[in-house]
C-alpha cells in the first residue's frame, strides 16, 4: 500500500476530513478550499478511498476510461433467480450495467430525453406545482421543503409517466420505497423494511407496462416501452430499473436544488431582483444555485482499473476515488470569483449533472422540473421572506435540508 499523506505540505498536518461533522453541512466550503490548496488528493481512511477536490481531477475521474463505476471491475454474473428483487433492480440499472449494455440502453432511451421533446412536457410539471400550491393552507407560514419540495418531484414523475389516478397512492408508496432502498447510505435493517414494499410495486409496474404495450398512451411510460434503436428495445428488467432510476435519481436531487435555489435567491436579494426583472434568467439562477451551494457531499465512487497517478499521488488498481462536485464547482482556477453567487454567470463548465458516459440521462427533465418549481413559487409568493435559517439533518451523501421556513402573503397570485 502506498504511503498516503506524506507527500503533502505541513499545512495539512492534523487535518481530518469529516463530512459528517456537526457544522459541515451548513458551510463546507472553507474545508473544500483548504483541501483544494493543500490536499487535492486526500486519503480518507474512514471510507478507505481517495477524495479529489479540484475541478480538473473530478472531471477526469468521471470521464477517464481507466475508472469504472463497478467495484472490482464488476460483479460476477449471477442468474436473476438467485438475486433478491433489490439486487435485480440494481443489476439492470444504468449506473451498474456493463459498458456494452450501458451504451445500448442509453442509445435507446436518449431520444426521449432530448431538450425539444422535454420542453413539450413543461405543462405537466406546471399542473403539478399549481395543484400542490392551490391546496395549501393560506396562512402566512410556508415551508419550502415540508410543504412543497419534499413531495413535488415524485408527483411530477407520476404525472410524467401517466400513472392512472386509481394507482397513484400505490405508486407513491412504491416510489418512497425505491428512494430509500436505492439510497447509498441505507443500513441493512432499513433496507429490509423497505424491501417489503418493492414486490407489490414492481408487480404493479409490470401490469402498467403490459397495458402500455397493448394500448400506448401519450406518456413517458409508453414512450419507454416503444423506444428502440436499430430494432433493439429495452428489456422488461431494463424498463423496470429505468423507472426505478427515474424515481431514485429524479426525486432527491431536484428536492434539494429547489430548496437551495430559493434559499440563495432570498439570501442574495440583488440577484432575486435581477431575476424578477428578467425571468429569462431563471435557468441560470437554478444552475448557479447548484454550482454555488451544491447540495451534494460525495458522489458515488469510481474505481481504478489500473495503477495510476493523480497530481503525483499514486492510486492503486481497485481503489475507490470520490470526486467532490461541490468543491470542484467552487474551484477558482475554473470559475472567476467562484465564491460569489451570480445568476448571470456562464454555466458552460458547470458539471452539476455529471460528465462522461455516466452523466445524468434525465438532466434536461430535472432542470425543467426545478425551473418550473422555482418559477411557480416565486410567482405564487412574490413577497416571500425568510422566517428562519434552513434546518439540516445528518446525511452521508447530501447536505439535506428538512425545513426552510418562509413568511408569505396569504393572497397567492398563482402563475
Amino acid at each position: 500500500m502506498y504511503a498516503r499523506q506524506d507527500q503533502h505540505s505541513t499545512h495539512a498536518a492534523g487535518f481530518v476530513f469529516d463530512p459528517n461533522g456537526p457544522h459541515f453541512d451548513v458551510d463546507p466550503f472553507p474545508t473544500y478550499a483548504f483541501m483544494r490548496e493543500h490536499l487535492p488528493v486526500y486519503w480518507w481512511e474512514q471510507a478507505h478511498g481517495w477524495v479529489v477536490t479540484r475541478y480538473e481531477d473530478v472531471a477526469m475521474v468521471l470521464s477517464d476510461p481507466r475508472f469504472t463505476t463497478l467495484p472490482g471491475g464488476g460483479p460476477q454474473p449471477v442468474p436473476d433467480e438467485l438475486l433478491t428483487l433489490h439486487q435485480r433492480l440494481t443489476k439492470y440499472g444504468l449506473f451498474w450495467l456493463p459498458d456494452s449494455d450501458h451504451e445500448r440502453v442509453r442509445r435507446i432511451a436518449t431520444p426521449l430525453f432530448m431538450p425539444k421533446l422535454v420542453r413539450s412536457l413543461r405543462h405537466k410539471f406546471e399542473e403539478v406545482a399549481d395543484a400542490m400550491l392551490a391546496v395549501r393552507s393560506h396562512g402566512p407560514k410556508f415551508d419550502v421543503v415540508q410543504d412543497f419540495a419534499a413531495h413535488y418531484p415524485l408527483e411530477g414523475i407520476i404525472h410524467l409517466l401517466g400513472i392512472p389516478r386509481e394507482r397513484c397512492e400505490d405508486f407513491r408508496l412504491f416510489g418512497s420505497a425505491v428512494i430509500d432502498a436505492f439510497y447509498p447510505g441505507i443500513d441493512s435493517d432499513a433496507l429490509s423494511e423497505k424491501m417489503d414494499y418493492l414486490p407489490s410495486g414492481v408487480a404493479m409496474l409490470e401490469e402498467l407496462l403490459d397495458e402500455r404495450a397493448a394500448h400506448p398512451e401519450d406518456d413517458l411510460l409508453s414512450k419507454l416501452v416503444y423506444a428502440e434503436d436499430n430494432g433493439q428495445r429495452l428489456t422488461r428488467n431494463e424498463l423496470i430499473s429505468m423507472v426505478a432510476l427515474m424515481i431514485s435519481a429524479g426525486c432527491e436531487p431536484p428536492r434539494h436544488l429547489i430548496t437551495f435555489t430559493i434559499y440563495n435567491l432570498l439570501k442574495h436579494p440583488e440577484q432575486l431582483a435581477l431575476l424578477r426583472d428578467d425571468p429569462s434568467l431563471l435557468a441560470g439562477a437554478v444552475n448557479e444555485a447548484g454550482r454555488f451551494d451544491s447540495f451534494g457531499k460525495l458522489n458515488l465512487p469510481r474505481f481504478c482499473l489500473e495503477d495510476l497517478e493523480i497530481r503525483h499521488v499514486k492510486i492503486s488498481r481497485g481503489e475507490a476515488v470520490f470526486g467532490v462536485f461541490a468543491s470542484a464547482l467552487r474551484d477558482p482556477e475554473v470559475f472567476a470569483d467562484a465564491d460569489r453567487f451570480d445568476i448571470r454567470r456562464s454555466q458552460a463548465r458547470n458539471m452539476l449533472y455529471g460528465r462522461g458516459p455516466h452523466n445524468c440521462l434525465g438532466k434536461v427533465i430535472a432542470r425543467l422540473m426545478v425551473e418550473v418549481a422555482v418559477g411557480t413559487l416565486l410567482g405564487t409568493f412574490p413577497d416571500m421572506r425568510p422566517a428562519g435559517e434552513p434546518v439540516f439533518t445528518r446525511d452521508a451523501f447530501f447536505r439535506k435540508v428538512v425545513s426552510l421556513p418562509l413568511t408569505v402573503s396569504s393572497n397567492v397570485t398563482g402563475r
